[in-house]
């Protein structure tokens, strides 16, 4: 009968301890490669961030400063600048933690307004150095003066950047909605007025549309709108608006950031106590 060895304890020992050896270099390896691709993944979401963010800025051509900051990557996916990772609707960092609710800047830190906004950062520069260069006859009122008044009353040379013809309309409208202030020792060039588009209606049914340039600056402005006596507002959705001593008062103090389309129902009071 032929004679059939095993493994002896001392073999089975040397085997035991090369494959614990193997395994103690393989798993660290394994580990370190899928933390650099998991690394690498989420650099290459950031830039994708960035360029997002870039399409969205000429897209939108807000001022950046003012907006920006409030910008999520949820925003950036529902208006389809940046794709979800999957059907849920995630995006998530290399820990696997859903981002969709941070800022941009909270996903993306290599990402700043300077950058990403970098058109209307130089834009601005060039404006305060012009303004700078040229001199100025007199200080400029705290509520800034239009475009158009500084370009003819305050400067004594110069003052290209902000003529009708070079100016750049950052954020909508037109160049009669723009002025120009001192903040910080430069000047800034910003949007002022506002279209105020209100439709009036009476009892459901429209009485007039009310068309009105709001001056942001301002802390009130009177819509023009003379409501029927013994009339009360069934409905407002109009921002920081109100009806005080049978007039509407809207409250701007620097506080509107848009065009406003809007409207307003007034029925009559039931009774005189109303």
């Amino acid at each position: 009968m032929q004679n059939k060895k095993g493994f002896t304890l001392v073999e089975l020992l040397a085997v035991i301890a090369i494959l614990g050896i193997l395994v103690a270099i393989a798993v660290p390896s394994t580990l370190a490669i899928s933390k650099k691709i998991k690394t690498n993944m989420w650099e290459n979401k950031k830039k994708l961030v960035s360029t997002a963010v870039e399409l969205w800025e000429d897209d939108n051509k807000v001022n950046c400063s003012k907006y920006l900051p409030t910008l999520t990557i949820e925003q950036l996916i529902k208006q389809k600048y940046l794709k979800a990772d999957d059907k849920s609707g995630e995006f998530t960092d290399n820990n696997n933690t859903d981002v969709r609710s941070r800022r941009v800047q909270e996903v993306a830190t290599d990402i700043s307004i300077r950058n990403t906004c970098s058109y209307y950062a130089i834009y601005i520069a060039e404006i305060d150095a012009d303004m700078k260069a040229s001199g100025f006859k007199q200080q400029i009122p705290s509520e800034g003066i239009p475009l158009s008044k500084a370009l003819d009353e305050y400067c004594d040379s110069g003052c290209s950047s902000i003529s009708k013809d070079n100016f750049f309309l950052f954020e909508g409208g037109v160049y009669e909605d723009y002025k120009i202030r001192e903040k910080n020792d430069s000047y800034i060039a910003y949007r002022a007025l506002y279209n105020y588009t209100v439709t009036m209606k009476l009892n459901g049914v429209t009485d007039r549309v009310i068309k009105q340039k709001v001056d942001n600056d301002l802390a009130s402005v009177r819509l023009n709108y003379t409501p029927p006596k013994n009339y009360k507002v069934a409905k407002n959705t109009c921002y920081r608006t109100y009806y005080e001593d049978n007039e509407f008062q809207i409250y701007t103090s620097d506080a509107i950031y848009g065009d406003i389309t809007c409207e307003i129902n007034m029925v009559p009071k039931t009774t005189s106590n109303e």
